[in-house]
């Protein structure tokens, strides 16, 4: 081995070892992140009734809880339409995504039925829903009572803040 080779070697070495607090700062910095924006998230309530100037379905209204863990969040969704509410289990990342499932509760137990996704846009402090997948061939009538399930999540829609309104 010459000595270029070794220095080679040993320059690799020491770029990679300057690299570890770097990456230990990100990882702090994206935790950071996460923890600030979930605490933002559970605020408020959301919701996208009243959309003027373009039609949005469906009408939802999601309520955000803490839960164990500093990137999951569970939380009631509901559907406009569908007399029934829906739980959700989801991942927050640093990026503002919350990926989730979403459960059908029938009498005790819960049955996944999607997947979806909610998007954070920090500038006009929206969230977008997104629907992904089914995840269960279940019979729309034997889960939900009104409306086909497929036909109320099949776009994508703007949630905003709701703002509580305190009647004294």
């Amino acid at each position: 081995m010459s000595i270029e080779q070794a220095s080679l070697i040993v320059a690799v070495i020491a770029m990679l070892i300057s690299l570890i607090p770097i990456l230990s700062l990100r990882k702090t910095n994206n935790i950071q992140k996460v923890e600030t924006l979930k605490r933002s998230l559970l605020q408020n309530e959301w919701g996208n009734e009243g959309v003027i100037g373009m039609p949005i379905e469906p009408y939802l209204y999601l309520k955000i809880h803490d839960y164990p863990g500093f990137d999951k969040i569970c939380g009631s969704l509901q559907i406009a339409d569908i007399e029934r509410d829906f739980i959700i289990y989801g991942k927050i990342n640093a990026s503002g995504v919350i990926t989730c499932t979403l459960n059908a509760t029938i009498g005790w137990r819960e049955f996944p039925v999607c997947n979806i996704k909610f998007k954070y846009n920090h500038g006009n402090d929206q969230l977008t829903f997104i629907p992904l997948n089914r995840l269960k061939k279940i019979n729309d009538d034997e889960v939900y009572e009104q409306g086909s399930f497929n036909q109320h999540l099949k776009n994508k829609a703007p949630l905003w803040r709701v703002q509580k309104i305190e009647m004294q």
